[in-house]
């Protein structure tokens, strides 16, 4: 009887439908790669395309071939046709075989100081998360706003914001957040907070973007950022000179950006159930464990020895790499290696070097040179509010293409320090304005891992944000404009 049930007409039906669901799947499979080739071979075919179409220009033979890497590479970043790591190892393979670069400097990107530094912070915030301290901090944040829900989107968002200084990933800091929001949207489910979601969603997203900017350590992209101006410009950028720079913009970029979702899709007035969960959820937290002042006496000592830096001649890196060292140590024991290389992305550390050998691979060609010559028509003798206009523009547009920050960074920074240079304006003020705009990728789903998740629960529509988008693309660049033109000069960067 086992027997039949399982060969029967049943069965038979059972495992038919198996095979039909296998075949279908092998199918859909079958169409996806056959996607990825087409475009595969299509960024390899664009790329020898700009090799050759360049041939009229005075730029180099090995000049050309580096555009053309660019090209292609840019255009699998883009469409996200393979792993971006694996685009990166396709660059350095590009870049040995076309003769730009030998394999051993090209590796040697993989042992600079910010890929250690980068390395670090990663696995620093996976220890903060598994401690629990990141929550506990997002609930007591958000319980400050006692239930007012205007107050509750900006203490959202700043919540998110607080969270930039201990965990390093735009995406980790939203995804703490997000399950608390959620709780209290269905908590005021009945209370007449319409678009609490829309707000709040859309505005967690937008701090941990803009928030980042605060600290070198915000993102992955911008730890390379800060790493390169050292090495290019010896511009002698620590932890808080970068903090200084940058955090006015950022606070002033997430209060512009809340005031704008609170006028666009007001939240309500208040929701006291949303506060009771918040509060309950504190409550079951309990008082602090082992684990988290553990953590915190890490954080503590690491933060001010990057404050420190100049005089205890330690460089950030170092500290870094100690403070991640200790989160290992027997009697600590943070985290385990096992789940260190089970849940950090460890493909990264490859992304940024390989970045880093693109960067280089720009200037040694000429190549950042050359396009800033096709360039300078546009900043040629216009004062610095016109410069930081168009950098700004220019940085938005080129983010509708790459939703990979770190890709923009490594192929435009080469070539505004060439374009400073060639303009005598500040390479370090050009640069820094740069690193500022490229981070206005605020306008689509795509632009960000972080909008992929908060979309992804409904709560917002891609009309919604492009909306949102469009008028925090005006408010932030008249504040990067005043900021890059009144106030760095303050603080002794000039245009």
């Amino acid at each position: 009887m086992h027997y039949f049930g399982a060969a029967g007409p049943a069965g038979r039906k059972a495992e038919g439908g198996s095979q039909m669901s296998d075949i279908v799947n092998c199918s859909n499979a079958t169409a996806g790669n056959k996607k990825q080739f087409l475009l595969f071979t299509a960024a390899v075919i664009t790329g020898i395309l700009v090799y050759f179409l360049l041939a009229s220009t005075d730029l180099s033979q090995q000049g050309r071939q580096t555009v053309g890497i660019l090209v292609a590479a840019s255009i699998l970043w883009a469409t996200n046709t393979v792993h971006p790591a694996f685009t990166s190892v396709m660059i350095l393979l590009s870049l040995v075989l076309c003769g730009v670069l030998s394999f051993d400097a090209a590796a040697a990107y993989l042992g600079k100081p910010v890929i250690w530094m980068i390395m670090s912070v990663l696995l620093i915030g996976q220890a903060v998360e598994r401690t629990g301290l990141a929550n506990r901090i997002a609930l007591n944040l958000l319980k400050l706003a006692n239930g007012n829900l205007k107050m509750v989107v900006l203490m959202s968002m700043f919540t998110v914001y607080a969270l930039v200084l201990i965990v390093p990933t735009i995406i980790g800091r939203v995804t703490l957040v997000v399950p608390i929001l959620g709780g209290m949207i269905e908590a005021s489910k009945n209370e007449g907070a319409g678009n609490f979601g829309k707000a709040s969603f859309i505005g967690i997203t937008y701090a941990s973007i803009l928030g980042a900017l605060s600290f070198m350590t915000g993102a992955s992209s911008l730890i390379y950022a800060s790493g390169y101006i050292n090495e290019a410009l010896g511009a002698g950028l620590t932890f808080l000179k970068w903090m200084t720079v940058f955090m006015p913009f950022s606070i002033l970029s997430v209060i512009s950006a809340w005031t704008i979702l609170i006028l666009l899709f007001p939240p309500g007035e208040s929701a006291p159930r949303s506060q009771a969960y918040v509060a309950e959820k504190v409550k079951e937290l309990g008082g602090l464990r082992g684990g988290e002042v553990k953590i915190m006496v890490i954080l503590l000592l690491m933060l001010l020895a990057w404050f420190a830096e100049g005089a205890i001649q330690l460089q950030k890196e170092f500290t870094a790499l100690l403070a991640a060292s200790a989160i290992f140590l027997p009697g600590i024991s943070l985290l385990e290696w096992k789940q260190a290389i089970r849940e950090v992305d460890w493909s990264v550390l490859i992304l940024f070097s390989i970045s880093l050998a693109m960067a280089n691979a720009l200037e040694q060609t000429g190549t950042a040179q050359w396009i800033a010559g096709v360039l300078s028509g546009v900043i040629a003798g216009q004062p610095a509010p016109f410069v930081a206009v168009a950098v700004a523009i220019s940085c938005i547009l080129l983010r509708l293409g790459l939703n990979n920050m770190n890709s923009l960074l490594a192929g435009f920074l080469p070539v505004i320090i060439s374009l400073a240079a060639a303009h005598e304006i500040s390479p370090l003020w050009l640069v820094l304005l740069t690193v500022a705009a490229s981070c206005l990728g605020l306008i689509l789903p795509s632009q960000s891992p972080s909008f992929v998740v908060t979309f992804s629960y409904g709560y917002y529509s891609s009309s919604d944000l492009i909306k949102t988008g469009l008028l925090s693309y005006l408010a932030l660049i008249i504040i990067l404009v005043l900021i890059s033109t009144l106030y760095w000069p303050a603080i002794g960067i000039a245009p």
